[in-house]
């Protein structure tokens, strides 16, 4: 996971100038041998062009997973896809 109030901190600038207060991207990343992510890159966002596959990269950079399977396998190397919803805080 990663810290909600960081994922603020990320949020596309260009989606809060629109006034657009949610949207979802996906990032392709390689585990390492630590389980940390490496190697993100931007793979699909929804809305398109508003910079949210882009926030996800940096989020999921700052993320880490068990490096093993449930089989017991190490899985350094592996590619993931790293989905995220982004939202802004409603006003109260």
């Amino acid at each position: 996971g990663f810290d909600p109030d960081q994922a603020l901190k990320v949020y596309p600038p260009e989606a809060a100038v629109q006034c657009v207060t949610s949207g979802r991207g996906v990032a392709r990343c390689v585990v390492t041998q630590d389980g940390s992510l490496s190697d993100c890159a931007a793979v699909e966002a929804d809305p398109e062009g508003l910079g949210f596959s882009e926030a996800v990269v940096k989020l999921a950079s700052t993320m880490r997973m068990n490096p093993w399977s449930r089989d017991g396998v190490p899985v350094d190397g592996a590619t993931i896809l790293v989905g995220v919803r982004l939202n802004l805080k409603s006003e109260p």
